[in-house]
Protein backbone atom coordinates (compact mmCIF):
# COMPACT_ATOMS: atom_id res chain seq x y z
CA UNK A 1 0.00 0.00 0.00
CA UNK A 2 1.41 2.95 -1.03
CA UNK A 3 1.22 6.47 1.44
CA UNK A 4 -0.56 9.39 0.02
CA UNK A 5 1.27 12.25 -1.56
CA UNK A 6 1.04 15.27 0.53
CA UNK A 7 2.34 18.74 -0.58
CA UNK A 8 3.77 19.12 2.48
CA UNK A 9 6.11 15.89 2.16
CA UNK A 10 6.20 12.65 3.91
CA UNK A 11 5.61 14.29 7.28
CA UNK A 12 2.52 15.82 6.46
CA UNK A 13 1.93 19.09 8.83
CA UNK A 14 -2.40 18.65 10.30
CA UNK A 15 -2.73 22.16 10.89
CA UNK A 16 -1.13 23.21 7.29
CA UNK A 17 -3.83 20.85 5.33
CA UNK A 18 -6.61 22.20 8.12
CA UNK A 19 -5.59 25.76 6.74
CA UNK A 20 -5.51 24.60 3.21
CA UNK A 21 -9.25 23.10 3.06
CA UNK A 22 -10.27 25.85 5.21
CA UNK A 23 -9.07 28.48 2.38
CA UNK A 24 -10.41 26.11 -0.37
CA UNK A 25 -13.75 25.78 1.25
CA UNK A 26 -13.82 29.60 2.00
CA UNK A 27 -13.13 30.14 -1.71
CA UNK A 28 -15.65 27.69 -3.03
CA UNK A 29 -18.38 29.40 -0.87
CA UNK A 30 -17.44 32.48 -2.00
CA UNK A 31 -17.80 31.01 -5.74
CA UNK A 32 -20.86 29.92 -5.08
CA UNK A 33 -22.41 33.10 -3.04
CA UNK A 34 -21.36 35.18 -6.06
CA UNK A 35 -22.79 33.14 -8.83
CA UNK A 36 -26.06 32.78 -6.91
CA UNK A 37 -26.20 36.38 -5.66
CA UNK A 38 -29.11 38.27 -7.84
CA UNK A 39 -28.15 40.94 -10.21
CA UNK A 40 -29.58 45.04 -9.42
CA UNK A 41 -30.63 44.42 -13.18
CA UNK A 42 -32.86 41.46 -12.36
CA UNK A 43 -34.08 43.35 -9.56
CA UNK A 44 -35.49 46.50 -12.36
CA UNK A 45 -37.04 43.22 -13.99
CA UNK A 46 -38.69 41.87 -10.52
CA UNK A 47 -39.92 45.44 -9.41
CA UNK A 48 -41.46 46.35 -13.15
CA UNK A 49 -43.47 43.00 -12.90
CA UNK A 50 -44.49 43.21 -9.65
CA UNK A 51 -45.49 47.08 -10.39
CA UNK A 52 -47.18 46.00 -13.17
CA UNK A 53 -49.02 43.27 -11.54
CA UNK A 54 -50.55 45.85 -8.60
CA UNK A 55 -51.51 48.41 -11.41
CA UNK A 56 -52.99 45.10 -13.60
CA UNK A 57 -55.13 43.71 -10.47
CA UNK A 58 -55.93 47.59 -9.46
CA UNK A 59 -57.75 47.76 -12.38
CA UNK A 60 -59.25 44.75 -12.47
CA UNK A 61 -60.27 44.05 -8.94
CA UNK A 62 -60.44 47.39 -7.58
CA UNK A 63 -57.56 49.73 -6.65
CA UNK A 64 -57.62 47.70 -2.78
CA UNK A 65 -56.16 44.71 -4.30
CA UNK A 66 -53.41 46.73 -6.49
CA UNK A 67 -52.51 48.61 -3.19
CA UNK A 68 -52.08 45.78 -1.36
CA UNK A 69 -49.77 44.19 -3.78
CA UNK A 70 -47.78 46.86 -4.20
CA UNK A 71 -47.64 47.40 -0.15
CA UNK A 72 -46.82 43.81 0.15
CA UNK A 73 -43.56 43.97 -2.17
CA UNK A 74 -42.83 47.48 -0.24
CA UNK A 75 -43.00 45.28 2.97
CA UNK A 76 -40.93 42.93 1.55
CA UNK A 77 -38.47 45.39 0.76
CA UNK A 78 -38.26 46.71 4.03
CA UNK A 79 -37.88 43.61 5.65
CA UNK A 80 -34.53 42.46 3.61
CA UNK A 81 -33.33 45.87 4.31
CA UNK A 82 -34.04 45.73 7.82
CA UNK A 83 -32.17 42.47 7.82
CA UNK A 84 -28.93 44.30 5.85
CA UNK A 85 -28.82 47.24 8.63
CA UNK A 86 -28.85 44.37 11.20
CA UNK A 87 -26.00 42.34 9.34
CA UNK A 88 -24.02 45.76 9.07
CA UNK A 89 -24.39 47.35 5.99
CA UNK A 90 -25.38 50.52 6.00
CA UNK A 91 -26.06 53.28 3.32
CA UNK A 92 -25.93 52.98 -0.28
CA UNK A 93 -24.83 49.00 -0.47
CA UNK A 94 -27.11 48.42 2.42
CA UNK A 95 -30.11 49.71 -0.51
CA UNK A 96 -28.39 47.95 -3.48
CA UNK A 97 -27.85 44.75 -1.13
CA UNK A 98 -31.79 45.07 -0.16
CA UNK A 99 -32.88 46.04 -3.86
CA UNK A 100 -31.20 42.84 -5.47
CA UNK A 101 -32.18 40.68 -3.03
CA UNK A 102 -36.04 41.92 -2.55
CA UNK A 103 -36.82 42.03 -6.42
CA UNK A 104 -34.22 40.05 -8.26
CA UNK A 105 -36.61 36.56 -7.70
CA UNK A 106 -36.87 37.62 -11.31
CA UNK A 107 -33.77 35.68 -12.54
CA UNK A 108 -34.88 32.90 -10.56
CA UNK A 109 -38.29 32.64 -12.01
CA UNK A 110 -37.52 32.14 -15.47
Amino acid sequence: MSTPQWPEGREADPVAARERYANDLRKARQDAREALAPAPADAHWGLGTALLLAGAFGALAGPAVGAGIAGFAGALFLAVLLVQFGLGRRGADALRRAYAAAFGWWSYAL
